[in-house]
């Protein structure tokens, strides 16, 4: 998703609200407007849920196949050891081969082959595993690498699929968008025709249409703050509202995370990394699925400023 969606999705939200309220007065004088507000309603739905998946962050996904590598490379490590310490006891040289796997071995191979590397260990352990017990590999611990690279191969391809499945959300976004608009274009004509009875409502209705994406750059920042290196730091805090939105602009020359977090200090979620001199604005429900707290977490050694503005 790109800030000119956000900023229009963000748009859509502040005309659904308008019509939660004023609906019923408009449409004793034009009751088409109901069934044009309820095509509207529906489709911002639908929106709704493919922009979810769209703007999925995937980092969770990744750091938890980075895990369960790495568990699955310990523990092949550890008995890898075992099995040469028993083939030099037994003095079986084509064990020793089988069995002189590194910790670079595994680091350095794309994660199919850590995979082939380590369910053949896997095998190789099972099949001497009585004989492992005094060197070392109990039971339970052969259990715990089996277990490991069970897991690795389940989670291996949940990154990749994931990425296929935003991709795929984010083309239907791009079609619902273009329905959505279609259908405030009706509404829109349907609105001019009762500028005249409902002015008030009417001018409400046309600034809610407006898209604030504050392009002018006239418009000053709501906050102008510095994080420090390596603090967590809260810079607003606001009842959660999935259609507010927040444009950052990061400053200086290092990235830095940003989200929504329930705890003030800690991501409930994966933040989203602001890269240097760049400035990007997301929904709050791309940000996170809930929280109060607009977090920032300077993993630099430098200070970061930044410039925060809050789109209603």
């Amino acid at each position: 998703m790109n800030a000119i969606q956000e900023n229009k999705i963000s748009m859509y939200y502040k005309v659904r609200t308008f019509f939660t309220t004023n609906l019923t007065a408009l449409a004793v004088n034009a009751p088409v407007l109901d069934d044009q507000v309820t095509n509207f309603n529906v489709a911002l739905l639908s929106l709704g849920s493919f922009e979810t998946i769209a703007t999925e962050d995937i980092t969770g996904y990744a750091l938890q196949k980075q895990n369960n590598r790495t568990t699955m490379r310990d523990l092949a490590i550890t008995v890898a050891g075992a099995l040469r310490s028993l083939a030099a006891v037994n003095k079986d040289d084509a064990l020793k081969r089988k069995a002189t796997i590194t910790r670079t071995d595994i680091d350095q191979t794309r994660d199919t082959d850590a995979l082939f590397i380590c369910d053949r260990l896997r095998a190789l352990a099972a099949e001497n595993a009585a004989d492992l017990i005094p060197f070392g590999i109990t039971a339970a611990k052969l259990l715990a690498f089996t277990t490991s690279v069970s897991d690795f191969r389940e989670i291996i391809q949940v990154p990749a699929d994931q990425r296929s499945e935003s991709s795929a959300a984010g083309k239907m976004v791009d079609a619902e968008i273009e329905d959505i608009d279609e259908i405030l274009l009706i509404i829109d004509g349907l609105m001019d025709a009762q500028s005249l009875d409902f002015p008030l409502l009417y001018q409400q209705y046309k600034l809610d249409r407006l898209i604030d994406d504050n392009a002018s750059g006239t418009t000053p920042p709501d906050i102008t703050t510095t994080v420090l290196p390596g603090e967590y730091k809260v810079v607003i805090t606001l009842p959660y509202m999935l259609s507010r939105s927040f444009k950052a602009k990061n400053n200086s020359i290092d990235p830095i995370e940003w989200s929504l977090s329930i705890t003030p200090g800690v991501f409930s979620t994966p933040p989203t990394l602001l890269d240097p001199n760049t400035t990007s604005t997301r929904l709050s429900s791309s940000l996170a699925p809930n929280g109060d707290n607009l977090l920032f977490h300077n993993p630099s050694a430098n200070p970061i400023a930044i410039e925060i503005t809050i789109l209603e």
